[in-house]
């Protein structure tokens, strides 16, 4: 049993990617409702559960090119959350009713975690901006575009219809 279990969720095996989908969904889930410990915890777990094979990859590879890579990797983080948070502060003046409540929203004490979430996994976080935070600003447009179109039918079917007596009392 432990030996099927084993081998099911091997490097690379089908259960290595199963999991791996479920971290990043998970990752997904908590970046986007502002919990940034959870992936840190997340990650270690499979950090944790492929140690033997994390550690052979170490010895394996070329550190000024891991040196590289994570230079790039900090430099798309600065720009996705520079691009995050222009976007978080459209949407709050869009919503706020005032401009002191956005003001008070939008003061960085109360967002850095929030900022600091994009920085540091900025992977998962674009893919769902990008994958559905488009997504439904393009069906959102849409919707705007032809509600005029949806009113229109509605008013004319109820045009015809007889209006209702009043009530007596």
């Amino acid at each position: 049993m432990i030996e099927t279990l084993t081998l099911f969720f091997a490097f690379n095996a089908i259960g290595f990617w199963i999991l791996a989908a479920a971290l990043c969904i998970g990752i997904i889930c908590a970046i986007e409702n502002d919990h940034e410990l959870i992936p840190f915890v997340l990650i270690g777990l499979m950090g944790w559960i492929y140690f033997e094979e994390l550690w052979a990859l170490a010895h394996s590879i070329s550190w000024p090119l891991v040196a590289g890579c994570a230079l790039a990797y900090v430099a798309a983080g600065i720009g996705w959350s520079v691009v995050k948070w222009a976007r978080y502060v459209r949407e709050v003046v869009k919503t706020s009713s005032n401009q002191s409540d956005a003001k008070y929203t939008l003061r960085l004490s109360h967002n850095k975690s929030k900022i600091t979430g994009w920085l540091a996994y900025w992977p998962w976080s674009a893919f769902w901006t990008v994958g559905w935070g488009v997504t439904r600003d393009f069906w959102v447009y849409i919707y705007d575009s032809m509600e005029a179109v949806y009113q229109k039918i509605a008013d004319q079917a109820i045009s015809g219809m007889p209006e209702k007596p009043a009530c007596k009392k």
